[in-house]
């Protein structure tokens, strides 16, 4: 019973040790609003505990020392932290903990420090001067506050609805940015545009910024006359008035060219001051279409008055005659004087008037008087009266005329006739007689006071003049009785101009002129061309033209070979080489032109007056087209020689006169190396004889056909179609070829894979390879090393296309790329290419490639294609290819905008006509790239097929049926029109149609995912062009992404965080995704992802949701929604409950428990106990002591007698033991060994036995100490057990480990 009282004392000491009360929850209390530098007490309170738990604070895992300060109050102990709410502290977290030891960690609860501090001063830009009507945006930022701030942007204190504005939490502030749109009338000029940021935590008193508007008129401008005539060297003013607005700048423009005022020091004006314009001394210069220009103050805008005309003018002319009077004898001539003074206008016109002595006043015309005037010009104003009669007395005028008017002053002047010289007529005044004939010239003295003495002839002909007398040989006449001259025999040299002259004492009188004309005589002959070049075997005409009389009896034609100057005359009956015209029509032609035909060939014409020749003669060039022969005519380099060199003999005649090459790369354009040229890769040499080719540094590129052309005036060689022109390069060996099919690539950020592809050519092949990749701003280059396989690069292992893979795009993979080999010999290197990473958003196709969809062009001739791809992101790659290999010579490609824009230039060969361009846009959105065709051609024609027109939607939900439409006009013969996929023609779901020169093929099929962003292409093709016409078209499909799938916890303790993830993979387009419990949304604490995935071409998105539930929330579902934006629009989503526990209760609760828990054991154990030491004490009394000994005796001996026994370091058996003896064995054992590592004090309800090693034939049913079905010993451990004996006692210890390799053994 002493026992049994013992263990009751123990047992109520466990129970008051387990009424220990664990620490209350900490609770942090401090002001809801913490204001910058304001000092700040927040407490931390534990409600309970025994013994009194012990409140820190912590910040970024360290104990705050500095500012706490603790106190108690009952079982309550708080601690509170003092601190200067700096910007240091700003969503800074803090932690409290309170323990006591009772629980095996510290409770804790954390709190986020927010200081709130004004922003900085606000900032307001925008417009302060509009015109009526003109939208003005004015825009506000507050930054860096916390919270942030509350803006409004109100006109004239009154709050405008096109007001907007947002805020952005940058780093640790907010900042917020206000858009005010607004179109102001005149009415609000001189308003005021404020911005007000409240921010009452902080302050009561806004943050205000203003800005005053003024709202004027537009500029108007107005020229009050449009023409002006000012007198010359005087001054005008060009009246010019700005009627409404103002004016920032007055420019004056003549005749569409801007006046520099500054510079013309006679010009002034022109300013916003003085706007007209002022023009001193004015010159004719001056004279011109005037505009005044204004620009507007407000909007900038140019506004022009109407045209402005000016035309200066002078002053009349002054006339004066420096004489008042003049007398001249009869017959004679005179010069009446007049000097014309015209300073500032030209001079027109100079009239002179004539009075007789009847009073008549008449003009004088000079070229309708024979002769009888000259003078009364601008340029020799005075009057000639050649032969002054009694007639011409009278009072002369002289008057002049320029652009300004007629002189006023008109002086005169008097002419007095004294006596006549005789005066003479010829009539008639035309002879025309015949070669050989007798002529006779009348001539009439008509008048002579006094009589005539003398009589003679002149004749002028070829600026020669022969004077004729009475008594000249082969003349008669010529006396005063017979003044006509009679000429016997009419000679071609007696043509000419006669004039009769009569002579008195007066003076000598002059008759009119009398033409003479002689017909007949020698003939004229001319031959025409002059001068030709004609080609080796042509044929050239040489037309003669014979005139005069009598007409030609006999025609012949003399040469004279070229280099000789023998004259012979050609024997023109051989009709193999000559053919003639007659003597009417005369001409020769020369057959068969060879070099012997070169030379002069004369005309000669026979009539009766004799032989005439043409002079000059036709002059015959022999001329040959150029022939160019190479040598050698092929060649084989190896990569890396320095030169090879190419003959080309020239044969031209004459010499040519410009020389060039061409070269046919394989596979590539031609290309040509012009005269002259001297660079890194070609010599022309300057030679028209063998401007033969130099090859430098010999590459594979260089491997194809050089062709050597030259040029005269005969052409240009045919090296074309003449192999002896054309040399075949052969490249082999000693180096490698790396070409990248494009030069960009663009990718967004969160796409899965971007392939930079890389082919490499060249012998020995490559041995090994990798990339390097160098920041777009330049820097140090990284290498991507061959082999490279992880989850973010992947570099293909081929020695001909190591691909480069990059996987899971981010911004930092933007970059210069390029693809490196070396063939043991030379590492080379490919050109840069440039990959372009975009921020994540919305991928878009490239829009359809733009170009002409044919070109007329001329052999020889520069050409410009061009082709363009509207929007697109990323911003696509736009290429030029023929005959399906890409251009990269002559490429150039730029963006602007949205546009992106590849330009091909090169210079068209024979083979350019009909040849067929494709043009691709590519930004591997769409599973293949876009195409569109043009064609070229030297001359039109009605064969070729129009280009393909695709008509049908793009955009489908999956499972919609597609239909396609694609139509050619057109074409000789009418073209085939086929469907095609991945370069495959479609025969299924094909229908056909042609009629009205159109042919059409429809496409009809039902979408699947497969043809998610697939390109369907479009062909016409009558093999009239070298390769097909084609257009693109492609299927975009709306199709759900997969159920979302909802992640997280759903039981939280109150005040604790919780993250929820919402993934909704394989949509397109991209979905929305939100998530909320019950009704509740929550915008601003979840975070959305989306990227793109290359290969499916879908979208995931996905979203993290951090929050902190308030217990209200148990029992609410937290939901994941996801809208698509096809079909019924009606979301996916996916949800969770939620239970939220309040913290104290479950700790309570916890203790509760756990305290009966441990009464209940304590309970169990002392009844067991107390039952079986009852059944031991009276057991114990029945057995002998000795037999224990001799069976353990008996037991221990056959045990430790066994060595190497495989239970040497195992149990020894205890059958026998007697409960008041002690034994002590020592065991060698392993200190790690398991199977000892359990024997220490044995509770009573502890295992000592296994079942399986009892001796079933001793032990009985009702056994009172070991039982059958409990185990008590290691298993494998086999003892004796007897009956009714008691072996083990409770909380007795028989095995225990000591140090060492040994464990003892206590009985």
């Amino acid at each position: 019973m002493e026992s049994l009282f013992l263990l009751i004392i123990i047992y109520m000491i466990l129970v008051l040790a387990s009424s220990q009360i664990p620490p209350g929850s900490p609770v942090i209390n401090g002001p809801k609003v913490i204001v910058l530098n304001s000092k700040i007490t927040l407490t931390c309170t534990s409600a309970r505990g025994d013994p009194p738990p012990t409140v820190k604070w912590f910040k970024d895992d360290t104990e705050i020392t500095n500012g706490v300060s603790t106190t108690t109050a009952g079982t309550a102990v708080t601690t509170s932290f003092t601190f200067i709410a700096t910007k240091d502290y700003h969503l800074e977290v803090v932690e409290c903990q309170a323990e006591n030891g009772e629980l095996q960690n510290p409770l804790s609860t954390a709190k986020t420090i927010e200081v709130h501090f004004s922003p900085e001063s606000p900032v307001l830009t925008g417009p302060t001067t509009l015109t009526p009507g003109q939208q003005g945006i004015w825009t506000c930022v507050s930054a860096n506050g916390y919270p942030a701030g509350v803006m409004s942007m109100p006109n004239e204190n009154k709050n405008t609805a096109e007001f907007t504005s947002n805020s952005v939490l940058d780093q640790k502030s907010y900042d917020v940015t206000g858009t005010l749109t607004w179109s102001p009338v005149i009415v609000n000029n001189g308003d005021t545009i404020c911005c007000d940021v409240t921010h009452t935590t902080t302050s009561t008193t806004p943050q205000t910024v203003c800005r005053k508007i003024t709202v004027s008129q537009p500029i108007a401008i107005n020229a009050p006359v449009n023409q002006y005539t000012p007198t010359l060297q005087t001054t005008v003013t060009l009246q010019c008035d700005v009627t409404q607005g103002t004016a920032s700048q007055i420019i004056w423009i003549k005749d569409n060219i801007q006046l520099n005022i500054g510079t013309n020091s006679r010009f002034t004006g022109g300013t916003v001051a003085t706007e007209s314009l002022t023009i001193t001394n004015v010159q004719q210069s001056d004279g011109g279409n005037y505009v005044c220009r204004g620009i507007d103050a407000v909007t900038g805008n140019i506004v022009n008055t109407d045209t402005i005309n000016v035309n200066p003018v002078g002053t009349p002319p002054i006339t004066s005659i420096p004489q008042p009077s003049y007398t001249q004898i009869s017959g004679q001539q005179i010069i009446l004087g007049c000097t014309v003074n015209s300073p500032n206008s030209p001079l027109q016109e100079v009239q002179w008037t004539f009075t007789n002595n009847q009073g008549q006043t008449d003009p004088i015309s000079i070229s309708n008087s024979n002769g009888k005037y000259s003078g009364s010009s601008v340029n020799s104003p005075s009057l000639t009266i050649n032969s002054v009669a009694s007639t011409d007395q009278g009072v002369y005028s002289c008057k002049a005329r320029n652009s300004v008017g007629t002189s006023t002053n008109n002086p005169t002047t008097s002419l007095t006739v004294t006596g006549s010289v005789p005066v003479v007529q010829i009539n008639p005044s035309t002879y025309t007689p015949t070669y050989g004939s007798q002529v006779v010239i009348n001539c009439k003295i008509v008048s002579a006071s006094p009589a005539a003495t003398q009589v003679y002839w002149q004749r002028s002909s070829n600026n020669q003049i022969l004077r004729i007398d009475n008594g000249d040989q082969g003349y008669q006449g010529s006396t005063t009785s017979t003044p006509s001259l009679t000429i016997n025999f009419v000679k071609t040299a007696n043509a000419g101009v006669y004039t009769c002259f009569a002579t008195n004492a007066v003076g000598t009188g002059t008759s009119n002129l009398g033409t003479v004309t002689v017909t007949g005589g020698l003939l004229s002959v001319f031959v025409n061309p002059q001068n030709q070049i004609v080609k080796n075997g042509n044929q050239q005409r040489i037309t003669c033209t014979v005139r005069g009389t009598p007409s030609a009896q006999n025609i012949a034609w003399l040469f004279t070979a070229a280099g000789s100057s023998q004259k012979t005359q050609l024997n023109t009956a051989n009709s193999q080489k000559y053919s003639l015209g007659t003597t009417q029509d005369p001409f020769l032609t020369v057959l068969n032109f060879q070099p012997s035909d070169a030379g002069t060939y004369v005309c000669r014409a026979t009539n009766a007056a004799g032989s005439t020749s043409s002079n000059p003669g036709f002059t015959l060039l022999d001329i040959t087209v150029p022939t160019t022969y190479v040598e050698p005519r092929q060649y084989t380099a190896t990569v890396g020689d320095a030169s090879f060199q190419i003959q080309c003999l020239v044969t031209a005649t004459p010499g040519a006169t410009s020389w060039y090459w061409t070269f046919q790369p394989v596979g590539g354009s031609q290309q040509t190396i012009a005269q002259g040229t001297n660079d890194n890769q070609y010599i022309v040499d300057n030679s028209g004889t063998n401007p033969y080719l130099t090859v430098k540094s010999i590459a594979l590129n260089e491997a194809g056909i050089y062709t050597c052309y030259a040029t005269n005036s005969a052409g240009t060689s045919d090296g074309a179609n003449n192999p002896s022109s054309r040399h075949t390069l052969t490249v082999t060996g000693g180096g490698l070829d790396i070409t990248v099919s494009r030069s960009t690539y663009s990718a967004i950020a969160g796409d899965s894979i971007v392939t930079i592809l890389c082919n490499i050519n060249g012998t020995p092949p490559a041995i090994a390879w990798d990339w390097t990749k160098t920041s777009i701003t330049g820097g140090n280059s990284e290498i991507i090393s061959q082999g490279t396989n992880n989850a973010r690069r992947q570099v293909v292992s081929s020695a001909t296309k190591p691909n480069l893979n990059i996987y899971s795009i981010t911004e930092n993979d933007e970059g210069i790329y390029r693809c490196r080999a070396s063939n043991g010999k030379q590492q080379y290197i490919s050109d840069p290419i440039t990959l372009k990473v975009q921020e994540a958003s919305l991928r878009k196709v490239p829009g359809e490639p733009q170009t002409k969809s044919a070109l007329e062009v001329k052999e020889g001739r520069t050409v410009m294609l061009t082709c363009s791809s509207t929007g697109g992101n990323p911003a696509p790659s736009v290429v030029w290819l023929k005959d399906g290999l890409l251009i990269s010579t002559g490429s150039n490609s730029s963006i602007v905008g949205n546009v992106t824009t590849t330009t091909l230039t090169f210079v068209t060969t024979s083979h350019d006509n009909l040849e067929v361009y494709e043009c691709q846009a590519d930004n591997d959105f769409l599973q293949r790239p876009l195409v569109k065709t043009t064609y070229l051609h030297f001359s039109p024609s009605n064969k070729p097929p129009g280009q393909p027109i695709i008509t049908g939607s793009q955009r489908y939900d999956l499972g919609d049926t597609v239909t396609l439409s694609c139509s050619s006009t057109g074409g000789n013969p009418i073209p085939t029109v086929n469907w095609l996929r991945d370069d495959n023609v479609i025969t299924t779901g094909i229908s056909r149609f042609s009629g009205s020169e159109v042919t059409r093929i429809t496409l009809t099929f039902v979408a699947g995912l497969e043809d998610h962003l697939e390109v369907f292409e479009c062909q016409a093709h009558n093999d009239y062009l070298q390769n097909p016409l084609a257009s693109t078209t492609y299927i975009e499909l709306y199709f759900a992404p997969r159920v979302p799938t909802l992640t997280g916890p759903s039981t939280l303790i109150s005040g604790s965080s919780g993250k929820w993830t919402c993934s909704s993979a394989n949509g397109y387009p991209a979905p929305t995704l939100s998530m909320r419990i019950q009704d509740r949304q929550y915008t601003n604490e979840i975070t959305v992802l989306q990227s793109y995935d290359i290969i499916d071409k879908s979208y995931t998105v996905a979203g993290t949701l951090n929050l902190v539930p308030s217990i209200d929330k148990t029992g609410q579902d937290l939901c994941c929604d996801v809208i698509y934006l096809f079909g019924n629009n009606d979301p996916q989503s996916t949800c969770l409950q939620l239970t939220i526990n309040d913290e104290d209760e479950d700790n309570i609760i916890i203790y509760v428990v756990i305290g009966i828990l441990a009464m209940l054991v304590l309970f169990v154990v002392l009844l067991v106990v107390m039952i079986r030491y009852r059944i031991g004490r009276e057991k114990g009394k029945d057995n002998s002591n000795s037999k224990y000994v001799s069976q353990q005796a008996a037991i221990s001996n056959q045990q430790d007698t066994t060595d190497n026994s495989t239970h040497r370091d195992r149990d020894r058996d205890n059958e026998g033991l007697d409960s008041n003896r002690r034994e002590m064995h020592v065991y060698n054992t392993s200190q790690d060994n398991v199977e000892y590592s359990h024997y220490s004090t044995i509770p009573a309800d502890h295992v000592f036995v296994d079942p399986n090693h009892t001796h079933p034939s001793i032990l009985k049913q009702n056994s009172t100490n070991l039982q059958q079905d409990t185990t008590y010993l290691e298993p494998e451990h086999y003892i004796l057990l007897t009956l009714d004996n008691v072996y083990l006692e409770p909380d007795q210890t028989y095995f225990q480990p000591i140090s060492g390799n040994s464990m003892t053994s206590t009985t």
